[in-house]
């Protein structure tokens, strides 16, 4: 059992109280780092020189650096373009990076650990470093240079949610940092008021911790049956049976709990949609589940469900509210009126659709 359901079975002492409890991804959901956003969060990624080969014609192959660090927006423009290994070289076409370097991808190489050390490996374990708190102190440096922001698409709603004591907030990542470097990351945003308090869970989908949600090691997979656990485990939560009334999906009204996932990756929202919606049509529940989409707006645009979706008792979508986003906030209507208004510019762009 995670330490997140034994969270929720603490908490919960009375039948009528409802929890919210957001599960959300932090690359491109909380932080952003695409270029088509302007995202300023950058996590460098290595690429190493492949071994020169007799039988391969590489270009000036002695001239060129043996370790070459690349940004985010670069890396993604070029991971494609990659060689495979010795022998295998990739486009050979040069390119110029983001800062003004050229740079030919056919002769490099990503190598599955060393290339991803600042992404996946535990910091402070591995060099005695926070690479998280390093990238959120230059991502902070840089928005006005680079007139980029760090901030992602629902970092607002990871605000809102976080205004509201009885909610449990949870960064479900694919990145392996320790829990001490999450912890310093989100102290620093505490600091600077960014949150006025500190998430309670930091749940690596890599981590070996989480083995036994896919044997397979499938980060999306992982995340996906996490979910499902929380909200099996969310429906065993007792409320008061008589003060239950319907809502316009079919599901109790208050005291009802509220799972919200947030993630950008289409393959992660594409399983949790298609294995919730037929967990729930199959269950009388008395949790309401939303999963909002990070994605970009034209892979969106494509699906049968919404940037913010609420999935209802009998399986199907609907769009989600503004103020079923926020949960249950024991907040004045002044600050419950500011907090949508940070959401209203992305609502706006999926109402579009």
């Amino acid at each position: 059992m995670s330490y997140i359901l034994l969270f929720i079975g603490m908490l919960f002492t009375q039948k009528t109280m409802a929890i919210t409890l957001y599960l959300m991804d932090f690359d491109n959901t909380i932080v952003e780092h695409r270029e088509e956003y302007k995202g300023g969060f950058d996590t460098p990624h290595k690429l190493y020189l492949v071994e020169r080969r007799t039988d391969v014609i590489l270009p000036d192959y002695e001239e060129y650096e043996p370790i070459i660090e690349l940004s985010s927006w670069d890396f993604e423009r070029v991971k494609d373009k990659l060689s495979k290994g010795p022998g295998f070289p990739g486009n050979t076409i040069p390119i110029t990076l983001t800062d003004g370097r050229k740079f030919i991808p056919g002769i490099y190489e990503a190598r599955e650990i060393n290339s991803y050390e600042t992404y996946e490996y535990f910091g402070k374990s591995f060099q005695g470093r926070n690479f998280l708190l390093e990238q959120q102190l230059a991502a902070e440096k840089n928005v006005k240079n680079n007139n980029t922001d760090w901030r992602g698409r629902f970092f607002s709603l990871f605000q809102a949610a976080l205004n509201v004591k009885t909610n449990i907030v949870a960064i479900l990542t694919m990145r392996n940092h320790s829990q001490e470097d999450f912890i310093e990351w989100s102290s620093h945003l505490l600091k600077r008021k960014l949150i006025n308090r500190t998430p309670d869970h930091f749940i690596s989908a890599r981590s070996s911790s989480m083995d036994h949600y896919d044997l397979e090691g499938r980060p999306n997979v992982r995340k996906v049956n996490y979910a499902i656990e929380q909200f099996k485990e969310l429906q065993k939560v007792p409320i008061n049976e008589e003060e239950i009334k319907l809502d316009q999906d079919g599901r109790a009204l208050k005291p009802l709990h509220t799972l919200i996932f947030a993630d950008d990756n289409t393959a992660t929202v594409d399983l949790f949609a298609e294995k919730m919606k037929a967990l729930v049509a199959r269950n009388s529940s008395k949790v309401k589940v939303i999963f909002l989409s990070a994605d970009f707006h034209s892979n969106i645009r494509k699906k049968a469900y919404y940037e913010q979706t609420v999935i209802k008792a009998n399986g199907s979508f609907r769009k989600a509210k503004l103020e079923e986003l926020i949960g249950e906030p024991n907040i004045t209507e002044k600050e419950k009126k500011k907090i949508l208004s940070h959401l209203q510019v992305n609502y706006c762009q999926n109402k579009m659709r």
